[in-house]
């Protein structure tokens, strides 16, 4: 086999910028956006030098790959905080579901966050009421095709576990809202 010389990249504070830009310009959603400039971040720790991981230079090109990926990341967040204001009017459990599979838990906690601050309490009353009785009814369901007391059986139940864990996480939230 040949050996190849080694690859040396050379980073300064212009190509970076540059480079996170078009990041931001050729990606087509903020989840992906966040998932490449994640990359790029790891991608300069696990190949640079770490004897230069503290250095002036180094702390430098990697707090502006963290501020594009912040600014990436509160951008997810809007889009969906809006995502699930619409998926719960819908009551669109596989949207719901659709926007939790990305996020931490955390992060899909914040996005609920946004959804109560952004609609009427009638409105999360009935979306709480509608989640509470579809977590009963699923569970109800999974329970009844498990062989075994107090199990849940998804699969024997044609139930999808992110959409269960998901509207078990709404649900969570907006029970504790309601109940204030």
């Amino acid at each position: 086999m040949d050996t190849l010389e080694p690859l040396t990249l050379t980073l300064d504070t212009a190509q970076t910028n540059k480079l996170c830009q078009q990041i931001e310009t050729s990606t087509n959603s903020a989840a992906q956006r966040v998932a490449a400039l994640v990359t790029l971040q790891t991608f300069i720790s696990a190949t640079s030098d770490s004897a230069i991981h503290g250095g002036e230079n180094y702390t430098t090109i990697r707090n502006i790959i963290d501020d594009h990926t912040e600014r990436a990341r509160r951008t997810l967040m809007v889009e969906q905080g809006e995502a699930l204001k619409v998926a719960v009017a819908k009551r669109d459990v596989a949207s719901i579901a659709h926007i939790y599979t990305p996020l931490s838990r955390s992060g899909f906690w914040k996005v609920m966050e946004q959804l109560a601050e952004s609609t009427e309490k009638p409105t999360l009353e009935n979306a709480a009421s509608w989640c509470k009785q579809w977590c009963t009814e699923t569970k109800q369901r999974g329970e009844a095709a498990s062989p075994y007391p107090d199990a849940i059986n998804f699969k024997g139940a044609d139930i999808d576990i992110a959409e269960y864990t998901a509207m078990g996480d709404l649900n969570n939230f907006l029970q504790n809202l309601v109940n204030q």
